[in-house]
């Protein structure tokens, strides 16, 4: 038996939410591009993702797998990014084209992911190596392109005949394949494996060169078929200021670039949080975020356009909560669902929103659907992306929200939302970061104190040393964020430079929480600064002068280190209820309702519509942390509602997602 959700008005806390809703004003069309996935196909050594495509590819039978395909279809998934983030930064694509049994470890490889496109009617975005050897990539990409695009008997690469492999690949006609990424996270660097990555051992790219190298693959690629799109990397981090990367990246390819790519992950919440985490607090600040991502996108819009004299449309590949602590397993939870299904509403309201791919749809650490095991188990994002997709139209109507707020002390990487929105400041002058220096030994380099001055000697520039021996440690009082200053000069570090490094004092593996400013590389005093935002439990800061791994000898001078604490711009109050009003026809509107609210049900009356006929459904769960990993309890069941003159009444159980459904008279 169904379980039936009736909640009786006795259950209803005061402040009822007024939703109006105006069915004749239409304010944009819907962009259904938002409502992407990203399926995984690397590495070759994880079998389920590189021949499973994390189960939706049946290898032994070279066909998709029906029940994961209806359960993508549910989702309402518009197009499918590939071959898997990070994965895709050593790629090589001719390993996964040609016969399947010449690839045993890539059965899932491009033929088999468009086939899966094609079956689903979706769109395909593919992402480029951003690190193969320069002198080939050119080539390489042209060559893709060539597969991908190019009729049976043109061949202008001066290559292989790629679109004669198409045909050995069993497709004759040009691909329906037009978007391309150029890289993934380019700005952090190349790296094979997450050990690496977490290790600091990356290959770089700096912004000059990724520019360069844009504008090579760029004209590669068109050379084959003018029609393709390609797509520059920014920076993830949204913080203020914008980061090198950001600014050198825009006012580099910005006039030429088809799209402009950006993933959105916040809150930060890791697995050096999980020991006392206050999941309340945690989930405030979450249901904030999107309206923190808007905001910042917004501005990211005006510093495109400012740059450009365009605007550029911006695609977001990858988007989540970054809940990526093991347990609690929050990245499941029915919060993280309610927080994303926010933030692809606030995706919809960009008019500069070109698409966006939520990360991931099967299976590895993130899929919103388990494809291991006897049977599919469906996770709560799955849920309300599937009610979201059932429940939205092809034009945005207009509509208002008054109802009470909820506030947030922010943190995790998210801004504060309390009280009236407010800008950064300080909360206090600086004061001298004091304390002995704490100086390790590092074989090829020296470091020594005199007076306020540690100067510290690269003695060998034959060989890689990466210098961070020398540290203060002092502790800090609650603040949003504490801006570390202090004075440097170099001698011989032409190239690497220092940077200034804070982290929270019980280290990088234990956190995974470090700031770094940019590096400086000047011979007389410089004023460097660092901003670093203190985990919810951190009570004392090691800071460091680092020189990153590179074959350079010279000297490297730090003095006059201070340290302050600051307030982080406010966003003000956050509404506890956001609202998605779409019309599929001149009869037929449907309503989405986010309810933030953590403790207490939510009463909802909608108004302005005069309505026939009125069915509901809500995701909803027992707490705002429940997962479906051990039984489900996260589900999608019917919501009771009234309907009385041009109003229609419902109520919201905390922490959900639902649906509503009007027929108009």
């Amino acid at each position: 038996m169904r379980l039936i959700l009736l909640l009786c008005c006795s259950l209803a806390q005061a402040g009822e939410a007024v939703v109006t809703i105006d069915t004749t004003t239409v304010i944009g069309p819907v962009n259904r591009l938002v409502l992407g996935g990203n399926l995984q196909s690397e590495p070759a050594s994880e079998e389920h993702s590189a021949n499973r495509g994390g189960g939706i590819w049946d290898p032994e039978r070279r066909a998709p797998v029906p029940e994961v395909m209806a359960a993508v279809r549910r989702a309402g998934i518009t197009s499918l990014r590939y071959p898997g983030g990070c994965w895709a930064h050593y790629w090589d694509w001719r390993l996964a084209v040609g016969p399947v049994e010449q690839r045993p470890q890539r059965r899932f490889g491009v033929p088999e992911f468009l086939t899966v496109c094609a079956e689903l009617g979706v769109e395909p975005i593919i992402t480029l190596p951003d690190f193969l050897p320069a002198a080939e990539e050119a080539q390489v990409f042209a060559e893709l392109a060539e597969y991908l695009r190019s009729p049976v008997g043109r061949n202008t690469t001066g290559g292989a005949d790629s679109a004669a492999l198409r045909e050995r690949d069993g497709r004759r006609e040009p691909l329906p394949v037009l978007r391309f990424e150029y890289g993934n996270e380019t700005f952090h660097g190349g790296h094979h494996d997450f050990g690496e990555l977490f290790a600091g051992h990356l290959e770089r790219r700096t912004p000059v060169e990724y520019i360069q190298r844009f504008h090579t693959v760029r004209a590669a690629m068109r050379a084959v078929d003018p029609a393709v799109l390609i797509g520059a990397v920014l920076d993830n981090d949204l913080s203020d200021p914008w980061t090198p990367w950001m600014r050198e990246v825009i006012t580099g390819v910005a006039k030429d670039a088809d799209f402009l790519i950006t993933h959105l992950y916040y809150p930060i919440v890791a697995d050096a949080d999980a020991a006392g985490l206050p999941i309340p607090a945690v989930f405030r600040a979450a249901f904030t975020a999107p309206r923190q991502m808007e905001r910042r996108l917004n501005d990211l819009r005006s510093l495109i356009r400012s740059t450009a004299g365009r605007d550029v449309p911006l695609a977001i590949t990858e988007f989540n909560a970054n809940f990526s602590l093991r347990e609690p397993a929050l990245r499941f939870s029915l919060g993280a669902a309610v927080m994303s299904t926010d933030l692809t509403r606030m995706l919809l309201e960009q008019p500069h929103i070109d698409c966006a791919h939520y990360w991931q749809t099967l299976d590895s650490y993130w899929g919103t659907v388990a494809t291991t095991g006897p049977a599919l188990r469906v996770r709560p994002a799955h849920l309300t992306q599937a009610l979201l997709h059932r429940h939205l139209g092809s034009e945005r109507l207009a509509c208002t929200v008054a109802c009470a707020a909820i506030e947030s002390d922010g943190g995790w990487g998210v801004l504060p939302a309390r009280g009236t929105a407010g800008d950064a400041g300080p909360l206090g002058a600086p004061r001298p970061l004091n304390g002995d220096w704490t100086i390790g030994t590092l074989a090829g380099a020296s470091a020594t104190v005199v007076g306020d001055t540690l100067r510290i000697e690269l003695h060998d520039g034959g060989k890689e040393l990466d210098w961070y021996q020398a540290s203060k440690i002092v502790g800090v009082e609650r603040a949003d964020r504490w801006r570390i200053t202090a004075e440097v000069r170099t001698q011989g570090l032409h190239t690497s430079g220092v940077q200034l490094q804070v982290g929270d004092v019980r280290g990088w593996e234990a956190t995974k929480s470090v700031a770094l400013s940019e590096p400086v590389t000047a011979a007389q005093w410089t004023t460097i600064s660092v901003d670093y935002l203190p985990l919810h439990d951190t009570t004392a800061i090691s800071v460091s002068p680092r020189r990153r791994a590179a074959r350079e000898a010279g000297v490297i001078e730090v003095r006059n280190m201070q340290m302050q604490p600051w307030r982080e711009r406010s966003l003000g109050t956050t509404p506890e209820l956001s609202v998605l009003a779409t019309r599929h026809d001149a009869k037929l509107t449907t309503v989405v309702l986010i309810n933030r609210r953590l403790d207490a049900p939510l009463p909802v009356r909608l108004t302005g519509v005069r309505a026939r006929q009125v069915t509901a459904e809500v995701v909803t769960g027992p707490t705002v942390d429940a997962t479906n990993e051990h039984g489900e309890v996260v589900r999608l069941v019917p919501l009771s509602t009234t309907k009385s003159n041009d109003d229609i009444t419902l109520i919201l159980p905390p922490h959900s997602v639902a649906g509503v459904r009007i027929t108009l008279r």
